[in-house]
């Protein structure tokens, strides 16, 4: 490597000696002295006049040694601007979330770690998609379910039940459902970023759980569009409690069907690819979305309690 050339020779001029070169570099004298012959040979000139007693610069010995401390100082300085990133919270944080986690988690969010993270910058991407974390040099991916790969670093936000849940001014219109069949005569809203299965509700049945494939009129591409269309009374839609909490709590959706909805638990988790070395930036963002959350989790099992 030329990075090594440059501090073997400069190492030697320093000692002023073979063996003291040797010694400064953990080397043998054999070694130092066959080494600075492979980079004579490479270069086709001679960089130093040896006898047995002196050792002198050539001209293009004199000419190789200030381009080689000139070099080295700048590649140190290089590295320890590189080390700087890990060392401090500095730098741009590419990060991906579904558009419904996005507005109702993330972008409130932002603020408060902006001021205290003033030289962090975040590039947000809004998608139902998961994804290609790698491949899209993503630094963080916010999703709720598992994640389809398994090489990745998943560390868990919060945990929360999916429920059913339509605006009051739907279940006025159209009544309430009280049994999982009354739902086929209803407009159950579908989503299709998330593919089929989303569209097919699990139901409680005594000690069995069934699959019921529902219907409507409306299909969206965006959890956050589809969760509009539950508030503005266009249909019952699936969605995660802790993303509906705050509206349930306020009157402004209603849950409907809770007898029958199963406890399929989803996890919610910050997904980043797997390194030995996460950067401070991304390690200070990791902690500040664990702390709010586990605040948003905690609180929405203290209502969940209040409403039972």
């Amino acid at each position: 490597m030329p990075d090594a050339d440059f501090r073997l020779f400069t190492a030697i001029v320093s000692a002023g000696t073979m063996q003291g070169a040797a010694q400064a570099l953990g080397l043998t004298r054999s070694g130092v002295s066959k080494r600075l012959a492979q980079i004579e040979a490479r270069l086709g000139v001679r960089l130093l006049n040896r006898t047995t007693r002196t050792m002198t610069l050539t001209d293009a010995g004199r000419a190789y040694h200030a381009s080689s401390v000139r070099l080295l100082e700048e590649i140190d300085a290089s590295e320890e601007a590189v080390r700087a990133f890990g060392k401090s919270a500095v730098g741009t944080i590419k990060l991906a979330a579904s558009s419904m986690l996005a507005a109702r988690f993330v972008i409130p969010l932002l603020r408060e770690f902006k001021d205290s993270n003033p030289d962090i910058h975040i590039q947000l991407h809004c998608s139902e998609e998961f994804s290609n974390v790698v491949g899209e040099s993503i630094d963080l991916a916010i999703r709720i379910g598992k994640s389809p790969d398994s090489s990745l670093i998943a560390r868990k936000l919060a945990v929360s039940r999916r429920v059913l849940c339509a605006s009051p001014a739907y279940l006025e219109r159209h009544g309430v459902p009280q049994r999982p069949e009354d739902l086929q005569r209803h407009n159950c809203l579908l989503l299709s970023a998330l593919g089929t299965s989303w569209n097919e509700w699990p139901m409680r049945e005594g000690r069995h759980v069934r699959t019921l494939r529902v219907h409507g009129d409306l299909v969206l591409n965006s959890s956050h569009g589809h969760y509009e269309s539950i508030y503005a009374g266009l249909g019952i839609g699936r969605v995660t409690e802790l993303v509906a909490r705050p509206d349930i709590e306020a009157g402004r959706i209603r849950t409907v069907l809770e007898r029958y909805t199963p406890t399929d638990e989803a996890m919610i988790s910050a997904i980043y690819p797997t390194s030995r070395h996460v950067s401070n930036k991304l390690r200070v963002f990791l902690d500040f979305l664990v702390k709010h959350f586990a605040a948003h989790a905690a609180e929405a099992a203290r209502s969940t309690g209040r409403r039972r």
